[in-house]
């Protein structure tokens, strides 16, 4: 019972939820994207990318085409689909795409990837024209 007090402590202290051993999303999640898109600062190409669990649970790296990479932070997000396949979701602002959520195949729980703050300040008063959805494979 010590134990298991100690731990729980622990996790308690350190920031981590004792139901987050893994990441938000929990599994590695691929996809071919059509488009140019940013995630934070970054501008990735079009291209296969893949988005992976990082060592900590509010973190995740993308890789995609021509070696680019990223550690992003992410926060907690949910879809209600039970059973629904992995996706890439972007939001669309004329014809820029950032990297908004990522859910793995069958999976309600996920992570939502914030927007920079130069991203903001960039986008301050316009509207997102559209959500997209990419599957992933």
């Amino acid at each position: 019972m010590k134990t298991l007090f100690a731990v729980l402590a622990a996790a308690t202290i350190l920031g981590v939820p004792a139901s987050h051993a893994q990441t938000l999303f929990g599994t590695d999640v691929a996809a071919n994207v059509p488009f140019d898109f940013h995630v934070g600062d970054t501008m990735f190409s079009a291209g296969k990318c893949q988005i992976s669990p990082a060592s900590r649970p509010t973190f995740m790296v993308i890789r995609c085409a021509g070696g680019q990479m990223k550690l992003t932070p992410v926060f907690s997000s949910e879809r209600s689909e039970l059973g629904a396949p992995g996706i890439l979701r972007f939001a669309r602002y004329g014809n820029q795409y950032y990297l908004t959520e990522v859910f793995a195949s069958g999976r309600t729980i996920g992570s939502q990837v914030p927007l920079s703050k130069t991203a903001k300040e960039q986008l301050a008063g316009r509207t997102a024209t559209g959500l997209v959805e990419i599957a992933s494979h």
